[in-house]
């Protein structure tokens, strides 16, 4: 980007002309002849004329002197020659060949690959063999391009730039992901944590790296060039782009099956969309009629920005270098940098993103949506149907040893719901007397009781405190 000066809205900034092309003889050129009898003097010194006479206009000509154009010419004496020699040496023939005897039909070759400008000056030196009355002098160049002078480097700025930006948001799935899978935060649950603020938490400390990113990548851009179109915009651009890739990532580690996966899935579904974007915006500059290309360039931006974060931050990119000219209006640029076609489509998108994908992270983690409800029936069954299901051998002894027991304290088939979620199903064990019984939940803390030491009324609040809640306080035992 050093040196580069952004396009403006005029029809000579949407055009790079071409500049006449030409040809210089040197030494590494191997230019195939024949017969041998059109290799001679007069014909080497209307080469060196023609091509000193074409300097005029031409941005590469070069003089060139007798000798070395000899050297260069590798004379083919017969047609079967000539077609030898092109065929073994065709890497290095340039800019082509020429077979041409009086009287017959004239035979060119031309190298095929770069330029069509060996094509043309092949034909030109055959031209000027066939007519000795007047000298045909050929200059080149290619047609204008529709596009600025810049677009080139502008392209590969926001590619190289876009696909890096496309990746690091991928790093924070890492830990949501491993959190996930060593049920760190089902304890955070169970311990009482709430969802709303423990994702608010985590979303509020990864922004701070991005604030960080996107404000060292905008002192740099500020620096090194002028260019940019209200690089302000572009900071909150980058920085709701960050914001809303974190909450997608936090989406993707939900179902990951490791860390290796989330970062897989989600550098590649941003880095997919970012190329798919491009190359929709550029099949659409490329094959849409020229009055129908605005219309069509925004309806890819503003479907495509739907499904990812980063077809957003490639617009912005767009418009903070006035690419393709989309900041242009009647032919001036708009004057408000906030405007939908500017700056605020991809602000916009990003901040509803941004909304309903911490609305969903906070959705799923409270237990609004469960994927068993929607594929099987949750069936309620009673107790006689769980008498008949397997018991473990030790919780069968446990059962028939309390039924014919004289236990201090004997709890048998204890069941509680809460709603339609049933947190104790058919518990029964006993305590003996002299028995240290102890109770713990799934949050660490638990019940310590023991028959000879705590009243009965204590230890029947325990056993109605593990009816209604797993969720214990230690008790001292005194």
């Amino acid at each position: 980007m050093n040196g580069f000066n952004a396009g403006g809205c005029g029809v000579a900034d949407s055009i790079s002309y071409s500049d006449l092309e030409g040809f210089s003889f040197n030494l590494d050129v191997d230019f195939a002849a024949g017969p041998q009898s059109i290799i001679t003097p007069s014909n080497i010194q209307k080469f060196q004329n023609l091509f000193s006479s074409s300097t005029a206009g031409a941005s590469s000509f070069v003089q060139v002197n007798i000798s070395s154009l000899s050297q260069a010419i590798h004379i083919t004496p017969t047609y079967d020659d000539f077609r030898s020699y092109i065929q073994t040496n065709y890497q290095n023939v340039t800019p082509g060949g020429i077979y041409a005897p009086q009287d017959q039909t004239p035979t060119m070759g031309f190298k095929g690959n770069g330029a069509i400008v060996y094509a043309v000056y092949t034909l030109n030196l055959l031209n000027n063999l066939r007519n000795n009355a007047v000298t045909i002098v050929t200059t080149y160049s290619d047609f204008d391009v529709v596009f600025g002078s810049g677009t080139g480097d502008t392209l590969q700025f926001i590619t190289y730039f876009g696909l890096a930006m496309s990746v690091y948001p991928a790093f924070f799935a890492l830990y949501p992901t491993i959190e996930r899978i060593r049920k760190v935060r089902a304890l955070h649950y169970s311990n009482g944590v709430r969802a709303l603020p423990l994702w608010f938490a985590y979303v509020a400390f990864d922004f701070i790296f991005v604030l960080v990113i996107s404000v060292v990548v905008t002192i740099i851009f500020a620096v090194s060039s002028s260019v940019w179109y209200h690089i302000g915009y572009l900071f909150v651009v980058m920085a709701l782009y960050g914001l809303t890739s974190i909450l997608l990532v936090s989406v993707m580690s939900l179902v990951a099956k490791s860390q290796l996966a989330a970062f897989a899935m989600t550098a590649g579904y941003q880095a997919v969309w970012f190329l798919l974007y491009f190359i929709a915006y550029m099949c659409v500059l490329t094959y849409a009629p020229v009055e129908k290309q605005n219309m069509e360039i925004n309806i890819v931006h503003f479907t495509l920005s739907l499904i990812s974060p980063v077809a957003s931050l490639q617009r912005g990119l767009f418009a903070s270098l006035n690419l393709f000219q989309i900041l242009c209006k009647n032919d001036t640029k708009i004057g408000y940098p906030g405007d939908i076609s500017a700056y605020g489509g991809p602000i916009l998108y990003l901040m509803v993103q941004s909304i309903l994908l911490f609305g969903f992270l906070v959705w799923w983690d409270s237990g609004a949506y469960r994927l068993s409800s929607l594929t099987k029936k949750n069936i309620q069954t009673t107790d006689e149907e769980e008498e008949g299901e397997n018991i473990e051998k030790d919780v069968l002894e446990e059962l028939n040893r309390v039924g014919s027991s004289n236990d201090g304290l004997k709890v048998m088939h204890l069941s509680k719901t809460f709603g339609k979620n049933r947190v104790v199903q058919n518990i029964s064990f006993g305590v003996q007397k002299g028995e240290i019984f102890s109770l713990l939940g799934p949050n660490g803390a638990g019940k310590v009781c023991g028959h000879h030491k705590l009243p009965l009324s204590v230890v029947q609040e325990s056993i109605i405190d593990l009816a209604s809640d797993f969720h214990f306080a230690n008790s001292s035992s005194s």
